[in-house]
């Protein structure tokens, strides 16, 4: 693992973490400093730091850490993360009392963060008592609100599939309680080994495999083996509750090599365009797979089977063979990750096995690829017609908006190796649509004896608490208000005519000044009681960001949130009042008075206001938490002695949704909200990737809390171990542990920067649009040569690192219509024109004309585009269409193994006439850095000009 091959001082300021929190009448800290090892503050004060600290410069790839060490780092960001605000203003974590019929045997008596009860794998049912008497009474019953029609895991984007689906599909690894029954395993279930092999590649491009059982937790790599479960040995056989002859043959067979790749080459077909699919080719980093955006762009217009689809596959960091240990798929990820994260990143139901004649069967050789797990268009096949079940349950059963059944599997390898596990008969799903307006119909369900476990809603709680039959659950997420501190202007570059994010339009939204001043929003943190919230909903109060469920240790079931850098993370910022759940009325009066002295200074408001906050909740029927939240922070601020004196209120403005997703889509994603209620869970075993959704600039794409910005330099941490601190932003130093990066003054470097010049059109109405480029390396090398000593040193690690070509360019040839999916938010639905190009060589096509200019054998010169009308004709919608310039195949760091878009350009046209015009093109992302902006990028390159 290299950490950094040169420590270049470059002298910056910043401020202590302190001086201003301290402002507001911060909670008095229980030590005077923290144990983290980095110190953090809002930008704003930046001005005031010590000149002896010296911003990053370097190599940094801190993804090989030990845990102990990237928990440091994660510390690092989460403190910036909770002195900044940007992890909203936390209320509960979603513990729960769940009721169990008294017929269940759970697999252990103690909740198992991270692994639950162990119902299904290692519980029983005492078949004597009946359940649901008139269907399925020796099933586990369980219930959903609604039937989605589809099991299609593939295809969705809600939990509720996802779930479904688990029943009757398996992943390479698992997990399985150990024996003490204090916590679990992880073992191979499609794999016959318990750990991937790391794979190794010598100058001659032979392949050495390595357990990965055997490597210490610091070694990493990017290519990775997992010896699959086929043939009878293996055990892994397919199962369908079908009558349909067609698919009754597949009932029994068992899996194929190829059935495993099948599973890659379809989900990932971009002509099918399934959303998990699109998501994969559109991910960074060691959750990504590198060749899938090709793979993706490559498939847009053929099915898998396809002699090009196959081509492109070859392309694709998947590729299956078989060796003295057996059949195996051998996968290539974005970024180099450790044993674990290899183990973790493929450990997905995506990539089980599926017969390649059985998808076509299914989807009419992929005219109807939606069909696959679904109902056809006609519903004369259903979801059990239509997919095969990899596991202990099969689908056996699906009456539309009535019930869903699974049947156990007695043919299952595990099952058949351990009949003590898997015992449970069936699943039996209750589609309970009053579960959706009633918090108590799936309890009074249970109360009936219908269901085998169900919720202790609120109206029941205080009754049944002690009850022998209820435990306590941990809750998975923690919910909070999200928080909206953007000034006007900050608002505007992130949504405004021409935000970053979306482009809603400059006067689209007004921000409020008093939510831009950070001592009335951390008075809002101070006023809520969340213990009393939370015990009387039967809930966890909760100041942390993540829930107890997010694991700093994976391998060993540490939870981030017992660790000392977690609770570092949290003393600047509420103090003592860790020990009230982050609550006191004084506390936040006296930042509340701060607030509104400033804003008078200000002229923001005046003696008299009313201000305003407008609260989005996810449904009417958290109208009594929203009351009760309101009514503290109005008690709070319309109480401290400023607004007495200046005869102040606050009023909240509760606001509700009509479904729970308008509030992200519709308020939080776009800024649209002063406090919105919501939470965003996943990848709870890689806390550290998942502090990405703090990003501003959206780079996940699940950004809620708006505000400060993350790219700023104002960030203290000692990545090198030296105990020297140095200058990051919150984004760099993120990236440099997640992936690795090339940092140059604290700022992310990309392997390029480039410039889009001017547009021309001749008399026959082609356009030549030039642009012009320079890599890394050339960009130091001048500035080395301006008397740079930084850029000096750096430049041969970035020739070591980057490795960029002319060949690297390419113009995508996906042409994209405005359509989205909300209000100015979304992805760009595509259609395909034009052909595709390989490099920068002049390609055969009447479409576009592609040249480059080399400067003394450096990357530096002009890229030159000519687009003619051909193939205009199949714009549609508003009939604006774009094109991508993209960078693909560069090595070195390894987030720059896949393709990247690095310009796009908006190309007009009359539909009538088929006249075009292009306009101004705008910048989407730095290539590699997920989100690294050009102003950024300005900052420390002068010699480059942002789009």
């Amino acid at each position: 693992m290299m950490r950094k091959k040169y420590a270049i001082p470059f002298v910056i300021a910043s401020a202590l973490a302190g001086i201003v929190l301290a402002s507001c009448g911060t909670p008095t800290s229980s030590s005077s400093s923290s144990s983290s090892s980095s110190s953090s503050s809002p930008a704003s004060s930046s001005s005031s730091a010590p000149a002896e600290v010296k911003a990053a410069n370097g190599v940094y790839d801190l993804t090989g850490l030990d845990y102990s060490e990237k928990t440091d780092v994660l510390g690092a960001l989460e403190k910036y993360a909770v002195d900044n605000m940007i992890t909203g203003l936390p209320i509960y974590q979603t513990d729960s009392y769940a009721a169990y019929n008294s017929r269940i045997t759970k697999g252990t008596d103690t909740y198992i963060t991270g692994y639950g009860f162990g119902i299904m794998r290692e519980g029983r049912i005492d078949s004597s008592v009946s359940v649901g008497a008139d269907s399925y009474p020796s099933y586990y019953h369980t219930y959903e609100t609604t039937d989605p029609a589809t099991i299609a895991y593939w295809d969705s984007d809600n939990s509720l599939v996802s779930d479904l689906n688990s029943y009757i599909s398996a992943s390479y690894f698992g997990t399985k309680m150990n024996s003490s029954k204090t916590g679990y395993d992880w073992y191979g279930v499609l794999s016959t080994y318990d750990r991937p092999w790391l794979v190794t590649t010598d100058a001659s491009g032979n392949e050495t495999a390595t357990y990965g059982g055997d490597l210490d937790v610091t070694t990493t790599g990017d290519t990775w083996r997992v010896y699959v479960r086929t043939g009878e040995s293996g055990g892994v056989a397919y199962r369908t509750g079908s009558s349909l002859d067609s698919r009754k043959a597949y009932d029994g067979t068992y899996a194929t090599l190829d059935d495993y790749l099948t599973a890659f080459k379809v989900l990932l077909n971009g002509k099918y365009a399934y959303y998990r699919g699109n998501e994969i080719a559109t991910s960074s980093g060691g959750s990504s797979i590198s060749g899938a955006t090709e793979y993706y762009r490559a498939t847009a217009e053929c099915d898998p089977w396809d002699t090009a689809a196959e081509t492109a596959f070859e392309s694709l960091g998947v590729k299956g063979g078989t060796d003295s240990n057996g059949d195996y798929i051998q996968v290539t990820l974005g970024s180099a990750v450790n044993r674990f994260y290899a183990m973790y990143y493929l450990t997905s139901t995506f990539y089980e096995p599926l017969p390649m004649d059985f998808f076509k069967l299914v989807t009419n050789d992929g005219v109807d690829y939606d069909n696959f797990g679904s109902y056809n268009s006609t519903m004369a096949t259903t979801p059990v017609d239509n997919v095969l079940s990899v596991g202990p349950y099969y689908l056996s059963a699906w009456t539309p908006d009535v019930e869903i059944v699974y049947s156990r599997n007695p043919n299952w390898w595990e099952i058949k190796a351990d009949s003590d596990i898997y015992t449970i008969n069936g699943v039996y799903v209750d589609i309970l649509p009053a579960a959706s307006t009633s918090t108590t119909a799936a309890f009074d369900e249970w109360l009936a004896g219908n269901l085998d476990a169900a919720s202790v809603p609120l109206d029941y709680l205080s009754q049944y608490i002690d009850d022998p039959r209820v435990s306590k659950v941990s809750g998975t997420s923690v919910f909070k208000l999200n928080v909206n501190s953007c000034t006007q202007d900050a608002w505007n570059s992130l949504f405004g005519t021409n935000g970053s994010v979306a482009q809603l339009g400059d006067d689209y939204y007004t921000v409020k000044p008093w939510m831009s001043n950070d001592n009335f929003v951390k008075g809002l943190f101070y006023s809520i009681d969340r213990d009393n919230i939370a015990e009387a909903r039967g809930y966890g109060a909760s100041i942390d960001y993540f829930s107890d469920n997010y694991m700093s240790d994976p391998e060993n079931g540490i939870s981030y949130n017992t660790t000392e850098q977690h609770a570092a993370a949290l003393e600047d910022f509420w103090g003592d009042l860790v020990e009230t759940s982050g609550y006191s009325t004084t506390e936040a009066q006296s930042c509340f008075n701060t607030a509104i002295n400033e804003l008078l200074a200000a002229g923001s408001i005046e003696a008299g206001d009313e201000l305003t906050i407008d609260v989005w909740w996810m449904a009417t029927s958290q109208s009594a938490l929203a009351s009760e939240i309101g009514t503290y922070f109005a008690n709070a601020f319309d109480n401290c002695s400023a607004a007495q004196t200046n005869e102040l209120t606050l009023n909240v403005n509760n606001q509700y949704v009509t479904s729970s997703l308008d509030v992200y889509y519709d308020h939080l994603m776009i800024g649209v909200f002063d406090l919105g209620f919501g939470s965003i869970t996943g990848n709870s075993l890689d806390p550290l990737n998942f502090m990405e959704v703090l990003k501003s600039n959206n780079s996940s794409g699940f950004t809620l809390n708006w505000g400060p910005d993350t790219s700023a330099l104002d960030l203290e941490y000692d990545a090198n171990g030296d105990g020297v601190d140095e200058i990051w932003s919150f984004d760099t130093l993120w990236a440099s542990a997640d992936h690795g990066v090339v940092v140059y003054n604290g700022v992310e470097l990309p392997p390029f920067v480039l410039s889009y010049g001017k547009t021309e059109y001749d008399d026959a109405g082609t356009a030549t649009l030039t642009f012009t480029y320079k890599d890394a390396y050339t960009e130091l090398y001048e500035l080395a040569q301006a008397g740079d000593a930084e850029a000096s040193a750096l430049a041969e690690e970035v020739a070591e690192q980057y490795t960029v070509t002319p060949a690297s360019f390419i113009l995508s040839d996906d042409v994209k219509t405005n359509q989205y999916a909300g209000p100015a938010y979304g992805s760009r639905v595509g259609t395909s024109m034009g052909a595709k190009f390989s490099g920068l060589s002049l390609t055969a096509t009447s479409d576009y004309d592609l040249s480059v200019e080399s400067n003394a054998g450096l990357v530096s010169g002009s890229l030159v585009v000519t687009v003619t009308q051909a193939g205009f004709g199949e714009i549609v919608a508003d009939g604006k269409a774009y094109f991508d310039v993209c960078l693909s195949g560069v090595s070195g760091l390894s987030t720059l193994s896949t393709t990247y878009t690095i310009y796009e350009f908006n190309l007009a046209v009359d539909k009538t006439t088929g006249a075009y015009s292009i306009a101004d093109g705008y910048t989407l992302y730095t290539a590699g850095s997920a989100g690294t902006s050009y102003d950024a990028i300005e900052a420390v390159s002068s010699a480059s000009t942002a789009a």
